[in-house]
C-alpha cells in the first residue's frame, strides 16, 4: 500500500469485507522519521477478523498480512551492552562523570 494512502480509506475497505478494526496507523522509519508503505492494525479479537489473513487484495492492490513479530530476548542497553534495562536507565554514563580521569569509550 503506499505510505500516502489514508488510514480511513483502508479502514472503510476492510468494513466492506466484514472485518472490524479499531486502530489503523502508517508506520515510520525511526531514523529518518518518513512514512513506510507498512499499516499496523489492531482488530478487536472476534470469529468475522480471523479471515483477515486469506485477504490477498484491497483497494485494487495486492497485499501480505501478518502478524505483528515481537522481540525475543530481553531488552539490551545500546550504551553498555547490558541486559534487562535500556540506555535511558544506563549508570555508564553517571560513572564517567563521578571519575573525570577515566574515558567511557
Amino acid at each position: 500500500m503506499p505510505s500516502d494512502m489514508p488510514p480511513q480509506q483502508i479502514i472503510e475497505a476492510l468494513l466492506e469485507l466484514g472485518i472490524t478494526i479499531n486502530d489503523c496507523h502508517v508506520m515510520t522509519n525511526r531514523k529518518t522519521g518518513l512514512r513506510m508503505p507498512l499499516f499496523l492494525l489492531s482488530l478487536p479479537k472476534n470469529d468475522n477478523n480471523r479471515d483477515v489473513y486469506n485477504v490477498t487484495e484491497l483497494c485494487f492492490m495486492k497485499i501480505v498480512i501478518e502478524i505483528l513479530n515481537k522481540r525475543n530476548g530481553p531488552a539490551q542497553c545500546f550504551r553498555c551492552q547490558g541486559f534487562f534495562h535500556s540506555s535511558k536507565f544506563s549508570s555508564q554514563h553517571s560513572q564517567a562523570r563521578q571519575n573525570p580521569g577515566r574515558k567511557s569509550r
